[in-house]
């Protein structure tokens, strides 16, 4: 084995990102540039790591309503005389999209403006597919609070590129309401399951 010297990243930098910050790109992934801290492992080039941050990246833009966003594959130079590697990552931001009209439909227990108000996504100025799981889970939770535990909640959305608009549609199937029959306790030798 000829191990040759230890590299490290000198520098991540990123071309083509406007509506995002380096900083910010940056907070997401999991590559670092070298820092001389003690007890710091910063600066060193894992391969798997950096094919996961290029699809941190895009959920990033993603959760940020850049529907159309495309992240190149990282390209890697190399300093041999000071034993550094540069990182320069190509991103193409698309468009923002915005959120449109926010319904639900199915739904016979609430109301469509029960169900609405209590939804992050018809607030938001810029859709968000954070937000739209956010508002996935308070929905099922509302149904779940009831005994409707096998609620299906699915997303239906419309993308209108033309005019840089996502409209969604919530649709519940309800399914059938749960009860408890019996509640079985095991394993209480000193005490008695009414206790």
């Amino acid at each position: 084995i000829e191990e040759g010297a230890k590299f490290f990243v000198r520098d991540l930098t990123f071309e083509g990102n406007k509506g995002l910050s380096a900083g910010t790109i940056r907070g997401v992934m999991a590559t670092k540039e070298r820092f001389f801290i003690p007890l710091l492992r910063s600066g060193v080039l894992k391969r798997p790591d950096l094919d996961q941050d290029v699809e941190r990246i895009k959920a990033l833009y993603l959760d940020r309503g850049y529907l159309q966003v495309k992240v190149a594959e990282p390209e890697i130079r190399i300093d041999k005389a000071a034993n550094r590697l540069d990182i320069v990552i190509q991103i193409e931001e698309g468009s923002r999209f915005r959120t449109g009209t926010v319904d639900v439909k199915g739904s016979t227990i609430f109301t469509p403006e029960e169900l609405l108000a209590g939804l992050k996504l018809p607030k938001e100025e810029f859709f968000g597919r954070d937000v739209l799981r956010t508002d996935l889970l308070v929905l099922s939770g509302k149904y779940a609070e009831l005994g409707y535990v096998f609620v299906d909640v699915v997303p239906v959305t419309r993308v209108r590129a033309d005019e840089t608009i996502v409209d969604v549609t919530f649709d519940i199937t309800e399914g059938i309401k749960a009860y408890v029959e019996r509640i079985e306790i095991r394993g209480n030798t000193k005490t008695r399951d009414k206790v």
